[in-house]
């Protein structure tokens, strides 16, 4: 039996006092863990929350990108209205309520979330309400310390003033997903705070020079480093030694070729391209030169972009081509026949339904009268308003001087023989070896010109009614006309005379050493030939006084024919007069002498073998270097007199002047002759289709608006189709000229406007720009600099005219409307000859610079951020080659940005 004991024992106690402390000692533990547990779901609440709080941020910068998105979505998938694009803005069509004037641009809508006002701007830096400032320093790139979008300073003359700020409004989101855009948000709203906000800005790629197409032009090279082969259309003539006021050398520019293309003549033999601007910092050889120029213009540089490379009907450009693979697809000068190789024989080369369709489509063209700068105009209202059937001539001569570009030329002489032909029933262009028709048409092509007839008939006959004849014309080669010389034995001559009582001509026969004067065969460019061939004519009853002659030259079919139709009028002087001393009828543009009306009898005399210089009624019938008198204006210099220096068809293909043996710019529409007639009336001379700043009245449509309409042949290998013709569909390295940025760069929003002029700059440096004393005279940089503020400002020429959108270019000829662009007569047509296929007024690639912000909205009516994101996204807009009329948007590349 166990004893119990008391509880005054010892032992008793002892086991008491251990069960106490175990259990407070478990007590505890299971505080500790309560605690524990307790501050672990505080540090994980605290967690998650920032982390939510930091998806919501990128979520709120993420719609930026979308807000572009949706608005580019809207705006310019519409093939029925037209658009154009500048940094940080879409230029659109004003529409009324019946939506029509689609294509007239008159508007601007931000792609931005817009500009703070005064007070918002004047708030502290720290100021909860302050704009939003997208250009932040980088703290991931100190090396040197550089900002987000650019380093250019609000004052570019004083070194220590500070970089520029691109201050933002903010969108700020409530708890229920209500945006509200008011730079003094309430913040008492308990019941639906504010819960966050971004803000966005959308820069166009394409006002920015791309640093994977661009080169150099050999007229600003210096004579140093690798020459450019390339031609003026091609991407590689932007210049990026433009950017030599940043740091950049021939050397280097040179470098950033090789290190895309080794072979830097080639294309084909491409590396690889630069997939950032920052890639450039890799080809530094230790002194940090490419960093320093990077840092520096990165405002101005991009490594993508492209244009859509449509009109402005948004239509697919005509390619000025006959040569269907070098089309890629799209509409072109389709003529020739299938299978033939070339196009100088328009009887054995031509096929003759699809030339008149092409006429057709050139014809509708300048019949349309919606041309977005100038309403209800047209080119035939403007050149043929009482005679539209002239239409044809004037797509003639752009057909056949394409066919002289891309042709080598008859075998023997270089010569191309021009498309000849009538309108048929229905209007449509038939194709004739012979034509008849009064409404019949010679297109202009390298080949001698007829510049004088005449004939001289014996005093008495020399059998019967035969009488001794000698019949005389003048054969000039103009100058720049494609041809340094010709061999006059090698062509063959058609002569036709009638009249009252006469009647006669030779047979069709080769000239012959014997009937040139001199004896000299060789005709060079600028010289005059006078020809003489006897023969006889028959001459019943009394003498005439006047006598039609219809003459022609020939290489194998008719290079020349004057006039086409009718013929031409001339004296037939009395029996005393010698034969030295007869009266002939000439013209004044040797372009324009297929009319009978073209051609002018002489007051006295003749001039065969010289200049023409005969008189009518006493006034000179030459009119080089007098003052223009007809309305649309004909092709003046800088001095405003009438000039010669439209005179102008290409070498042979392949020969010096013409290597590439294709149309190289659409500025060569400014050679195109607008005045040549046959069968409704006697032509305009020294009118070509005017790439200046505009004569004629403001509601008469622009002959530069014509260009819009036409892109030129560019051979992009296939190694660098992704670079150049992203999707088959667009253009790359083209500079859009409507660069000012919005609204930073706009001088009634800002103080301090930011400025991209330096792609500008880019455009220019280097072309040809001709004068009357200096014909291989260069666009050096400092002249650029001064073009591209022009051209950033809308600084019009002295005759320029502001058209469409006052605030933006409509079409990329507006660009002949700036001072010292084309404002220096015929001549400086040179300079649009170099820009012409480079220029855009639209890109498709967008840089979208967001930022969004977590808020908490405290109870004092305050805010707190509780977490930021900002993001880089590059979009782009793109025509879906595979389905016709489609546009697809894609994100083609992200970067988180720091801070």
């Amino acid at each position: 039996m166990k004893t119990l004991l008391p509880p005054s024992h010892p032992s008793g106690r002892t086991d008491r006092g251990m069960a106490l402390v175990i259990t407070v000692i478990i007590l505890a533990l299971i505080t500790i863990m309560v605690l524990g547990f307790a501050d672990m779901v505080r540090n994980e609440t605290a967690a998650s929350g920032a982390h939510l709080d930091r998806a919501r941020a990128q979520s709120y910068s993420q719609m930026g990108v979308n807000m572009v998105t949706g608005v580019l979505r809207k705006h310019t998938t519409d093939g029925t209205k037209v658009w154009a694009s500048q940094p940080g803005a879409l230029i659109l069509p004003v529409e009324n309520a019946s939506g029509s004037f689609l294509i007239r641009l008159g508007r601007r809508l931000p792609l931005h979330s817009g500009m703070p006002g005064s007070a918002a701007l004047a708030l502290a830096a720290n100021d909860p309400l302050a704009p939003a400032n997208l250009n932040v320093q980088t703290f991931n790139d100190q090396s040197p310390v550089t900002h987000v979008i650019t380093d250019q300073q609000t004052d570019p003359n004083d070194s220590t003033s500070p970089v520029a700020t691109l201050p933002l409004r903010w969108i700020y989101v409530r708890q229920d997903g209500t945006l509200e855009e008011s730079e003094a948000p309430v913040l008492t709203n308990s019941a639906n705070p504010i819960v966050g906000r971004f803000a966005w800005w959308a820069d166009d790629e394409s006002s920015k020079i791309n640093i994977n197409t661009a080169w150099k032009r050999n007229g600003s090279s210096g004579g140093t480093g690798v020459k450019s082969p390339f031609t003026t259309s091609h991407p590689a003539s932007i210049n990026l030694l433009s950017l030599s006021n940043y740091g950049m050398t021939a050397d280097m520019v040179d470098r950033m070729h090789a290190a895309i293309a080794p072979d830097p003549y080639d294309f084909t033999t491409v590396k690889r391209f630069f997939n950032s601007t920052r890639e450039l910092r890799n080809l530094d050889d230790g002194a940090g030169s490419f960093t320093t120029v990077l840092n520096r213009a990165k405002f101005e540089v991009t490594h993508y972009n492209h244009e859509p490379d449509t009109t402005f009907f948004n239509e697919p450009r005509i390619v000025l081509t006959t040569d269907k693979t070098k089309a890629a697809g799209r509409p072109f000068i389709d003529i020739k026949k299938d299978g033939s190789p070339e196009i100088w024989d328009p009887i054995a080369h031509t096929d003759a339904t699809k030339l008149a369709d092409t006429i057709d489509l050139l014809n509708s063209y300048l019949k349309r009268t919606d041309w977005p700068m100038t309403p209800d105009s047209s080119f035939q209202a403007k050149y043929y308003a009482n005679k539209p059937e002239r239409l044809t001539q004037l797509s003639l001569n752009i057909i056949n001087y394409v066919r002289s570009k891309e042709s080598a030329g008859e075998s023997v002489t270089k010569a191309v023989v021009p498309l000849r032909g009538e309108q048929a029933a229905g209007g449509r262009f038939q194709l004739m070896e012979v034509a008849t028709s009064d409404i019949a048409f010679i297109g202009i092509t390298r080949a001698p010109k007829i510049t004088e007839m005449g004939l001289w008939v014996a005093a008495s006959a020399s059998s019967g009614t035969t009488y001794q004849a000698k019949y005389k014309l003048e054969i000039h080669l103009p100058k720049n006309f494609g041809l340094d010389q010709i061999d006059l034995t090698k062509l063959s001559l058609f002569l036709g005379t009638s009249g009252t009582g006469l009647s006669g001509a030779p047979a069709e026969t080769a000239i012959t050493t014997a009937e040139i004067a001199g004896g000299n065969p060789i005709l060079t460019a600028g010289g005059y030939a006078s020809i003489t061939r006897t023969s006889t004519v028959t001459m019943t009853g009394t003498r005439p006084t006047s006598v039609n002659l219809r003459f022609a030259i020939s290489r194998t079919r008719r290079l020349d024919v004057t006039p086409l139709g009718t013929a031409a009028v001339c004296t037939l002087d009395g029996t005393g007069v010698a034969e030295k001393d007869i009266h002939s009828i000439e013209v004044d543009d040797p372009r324009v002498n297929t009319h009978r009306n073209d051609w002018k009898k002489r007051d006295y005399g003749n001039s065969f073998g010289r200049e023409n210089d005969g008189t009518v009624g006493g006034v000179a019938i030459r009119t080089l270097g007098k003052a223009t008198t007809t309305a649309p204006k004909q092709d003046t210099n800088a001095s405003g007199v009438i000039t010669d220096a439209s005179l102008y068809m290409p070498p042979p293909a392949g020969s010096a002047g013409n290597a590439s043996g294709q149309v190289d710019s659409v500025g060569e529409l400014g050679y195109i002759h607008t005045g040549m007639e046959s069968g409704a009336g006697a032509g305009v001379p020294w009118r070509t289709l005017h790439l200046q700043p505009n004569a004629d009245a403001a509601t008469m449509v622009p002959d530069w608006a014509f260009m819009d309409l036409f892109t030129v042949p560019v051979d992009v290998p296939e190694r660098a189709k992704g670079m150049f013709a992203p999707h088959s569909t667009s253009t790359a390295g083209r500079i859009n000229i409507n660069s000012q940025v919005q609204p930073y760069g706009d001088a009634s929003q800002v103080t301090s406007p930011l400025e991209r002029s330096l792609p500008l700059v880019a455009l220019l440096t280097g072309v040809a720009a001709p004068t009357s004393t200096n014909a291989s005279e260069t666009i050096g940089i400092a002249k650029a600099r001064t073009i591209a503020k022009n051209i950033y400002n809308r600084t019009l020429a002295t005759k320029g005219k502001k058209y469409g959108y006052a605030e933006a270019y409509d079409s990329p000829g507006e660009i002949v409307e700036i001072a010292g662009v084309a404002d220096g007569g015929e001549e400086s047509e040179a300079v649009v000859r170099g820009i012409a296929n480079l220029v855009s007024t639209r890109g498709s690639v967008f840089m979208v610079y967001s930022i969004g912000q977590a808020l908490k909205q405290t109870r004092n009516g305050s805010l707190v951020i509780t977490a930021e994101s900002r993001q880089q996204t590059m979009l782009e807009r793109y025509a879906d080659p595979s389905a016709t009329g489609v546009t697809r948007f894609r994100r083609l590349e992200y970067q988180p940005l720091t801070p």
